[in-house]
């Protein structure tokens, strides 16, 4: 979008998303922002319905998980083609639309601190924490600023934690349309 602003141009929409597939699977996300399904490698978006009524608490451990490695892991040995990811239906402990990591399962064994921090969050007051992507940072959603402030504060003692709160769509497109 920025590039189609620097050189006042305008690409066909399946050209835009051509070129940011290109960059990376999950980039095309950014054309749509706010609240999405990403289906495929992640390529392909969805946009849900808004939902800003929150606040999120981000950890980042320091730990460096490699994407690739994790989803090597992530394989079924017998079909090495199956791969599941992040999603947001309803498994075991998670309620109907909870958010969901399959990368949880085989990034936690491996680094056992990484699923303290998800109980952390949970016993702070989130009312949902996952594993963001293949990690190594975990977000927890809060209902409260005030308590989202403090498990933020506690949680410092694990890396970097920040409390922010999502942007709506229309926000998030207009801050970054370059004027």
């Amino acid at each position: 979008m920025g590039l189609q602003e620097f050189c006042s141009a305008r690409l066909e929409p399946s050209a835009v998303e051509k070129c940011l597939g290109a960059l990376g699977s999950d980039v095309p996300f950014f054309q749509v922002g706010g609240r999405a399904l990403a289906t495929g490698r992640g390529e392909i978006i969805v946009p849900l319905e808004d939902d800003t009524n929150f606040w999120l608490v981000v950890v980042y451990p320091g730990v460096s998980i490699s994407s690739s490695e994790a989803y090597s892991w992530l394989t079924v040995p017998a079909e090495s083609h199956t791969i599941k990811g992040f999603h947001g239906q309803p498994g075991p402990g998670r309620e109907s639309g909870s958010p969901g990591n399959d990368f949880e399962g085989v990034v936690f064994g491996r680094f056992p601190e990484l699923k303290a921090i998800k109980s952390e969050l949970l016993r702070l007051g989130a009312r949902q924490a996952a594993l963001s992507g293949s990690g190594s940072a975990l977000f927890g959603s809060f209902d409260t600023p005030d308590v989202a402030a403090k498990a933020a504060a506690a949680l410092s003692r694990y890396g970097i934690a920040r409390m922010t709160r999502p942007l709506p769509r229309r926000e998030y497109l207009r801050s970054i349309i370059v004027k």
